[in-house]
């Protein structure tokens, strides 16, 4: 994966969208991290008594009209697997930040996180369960497209997702998308 086209896509859409993710065309490096800064977030995160994952898969097949987040194309499989094997590194170390904070919503979002396949869906799910503490009703969410949702949904049943967000914008998009 070039982390340089994640931000160039991040600049050429910079004049309407809230995130430019990843900050830097370098944000894969090694980061040096700084003793006072880290004791600070550990005190903050150890004020919480519970808090919601949201977790950012940055692939569609088509940018909606009101989106305003860094997004790509839609890449092939080994791609999606190297960016969630990232995903599941940054996870494991937020993860010994939130310790046991109970998570009581688990967030999806992108881009269209559907878009990637059931094995690596899978892999990311798991790695919630695995990681962070649950308690029995926590929400599951996924954003996905009405042509995923219809066409492929043990995507979303595979993965324990509950909820399941559609942005409709227009019939004639939706006809042909779908």
């Amino acid at each position: 994966m070039d982390i340089r086209q994640i931000f160039d896509t991040g600049l050429l859409f910079h004049h309407y969208t809230n995130t430019a993710y990843p900050l830097t065309p370098t944000s894969f490096r090694h980061l040096r991290v700084d003793t006072d800064i880290a004791k600070r977030l550990a005190d903050d995160m150890d004020s919480l008594s519970a808090l919601s994952l949201y977790v950012h898969v940055p692939f569609c097949q088509v940018r909606c009209k009101f989106c305003e987040y860094t997004v790509l194309d839609c890449c092939d499989e080994a791609e999606q697997t190297e960016y969630v094997d990232l995903l599941l590194q940054e996870m494991a170390m937020y993860s010994q930040l939130v310790k046991d904070k109970p998570i009581m919503g688990f967030d999806l979002g992108g881009g269209t996180p559907s878009i990637l396949s059931v094995e690596n869906l899978t892999r990311l799910t798991q790695a919630v369960t695995d990681l962070f503490t649950l308690p029995e009703e926590v929400v599951w969410s996924v954003e996905t497209t009405p042509a995923i949702a219809a066409k492929q949904p043990e995507k979303s049943r595979h993965c324990m997702i509950w909820a399941i967000a559609v942005s409709v914008w227009g019939s004639k998009r939706c006809q042909k998308d779908c």
